[in-house]
């Protein structure tokens, strides 16, 4: 028995990747400006200006946190689509095996 795919599943996980994709390109873009932009020290004065290193600190910090949100949202939406398979199994009353397959993969996702 084959299941049939309606648009809803393809609309929610465009929908769940939508926030990685614009963070992805946000971050992308901002990488390149600051590239652009930023200016090389001078060569006859090599002390650095005062919050350098904690503006170094927090740059890292940022970015690990846009990494995780983007890892979250990536998550989000492989969750998402495994649950909607699971309910669509479920609806259609799917083998056992197709049904504990899916529950294994959605399985990590719901219990974090």
């Amino acid at each position: 028995m084959a299941m049939k795919y309606d648009s809803s599943i393809i609309l929610v996980f465009l929908a769940t990747l939508a926030p990685a994709l614009a963070l992805f390109l946000a971050i992308t873009w901002d990488r390149r400006q600051r590239k652009h932009t930023e200016k090389p020290p001078q060569s006859e004065k090599l002390l650095r200006p005062p919050g350098y290193s904690l503006s170094l600190r927090l740059d890292e910090t940022f970015d690990l946190a846009i990494q995780r949100i983007l890892t979250a949202s990536t998550l989000s939406a492989i969750s998402s689509a495994g649950v909607i398979a699971l309910a669509g199994l479920l609806g259609m009353r799917a083998p056992a095996s197709y049904v504990a397959l899916c529950l294994l993969v959605v399985a990590p996702f719901i219990s974090g």
